[in-house]
């Protein structure tokens, strides 16, 4: 009896091995995206990807979360190649963070923090303070100079500019027409008791 099922056993393993290769087999991605479509075809996971060109080199910030929350801490990787030959940077970087105000100034956040290659990419971890519209700078080596890039990053929802500064002007005008107008009032009177 324990030969007939040592056959058995045998006979049903070898069909499984004829049957199991012609079957079509699962891809590890999801949905068969590769993994270097992931942010462009899965928007679940929201990332922000900008490129910018400075001389031979090719710099591509990924930030992620691509939507920022104040206070929660982030993540942004820069990867930094020869346009033509596409060979690595490998000098260190230096990011700085600051938050623009409505008039112009500016606020320091993060950094200014160098960073050495790590895995083929910068890593840095910064944490926005607040809502609003933010600048990174990078800084790096290129040659006998440091040059620097800047991409600008917007926390939460902050509202345009344009439209806050606009309507701080109104309210301001809106405010030297009633004074204006408590003059031209008031002058009235005057004239009135006078006559």
């Amino acid at each position: 009896m324990s030969r007939t099922r040592v056959a058995l056993s045998l006979l049903l393993g070898a069909l499984l091995l004829l049957v199991v290769p012609s079957t079509p087999a699962w891809a590890h991605h999801i949905m068969g995206i590769p993994h270097y479509s992931y942010d462009e075809n899965y928007p679940q996971a929201p990332v922000l990807k900008l490129i910018e060109n400075v001389g031979q080199w090719e710099f591509q910030l990924t930030a992620y979360p691509g939507k920022p929350v104040p206070g929660v801490p982030t993540e942004l990787h820069v990867y930094v190649v020869d346009a033509q030959s596409r060979s690595l940077y490998r000098q260190p970087l230096t990011l700085e963070v600051e938050r623009l105000s409505l008039l112009g100034s500016r606020h320091e956040v993060f950094g200014p923090r160098e960073v050495t290659l790590s895995e083929n990419v910068y890593k840095f971890y910064p944490t926005y303070d607040a809502v609003g519209n933010y600048e990174i700078t990078l800084s790096f080596p290129d040659g006998e100079i440091t040059s620097t890039l800047t991409f600008p990053m917007v926390v939460g929802e902050p509202g345009s500019p344009a439209l806050i500064l606009g309507g701080c002007v109104g309210g301001f005008v809106l405010l030297l027409l009633t004074v204006r107008s408590l003059k031209i009032k008031r002058a009235r009177r005057a004239a009135r008791r006078a006559s």
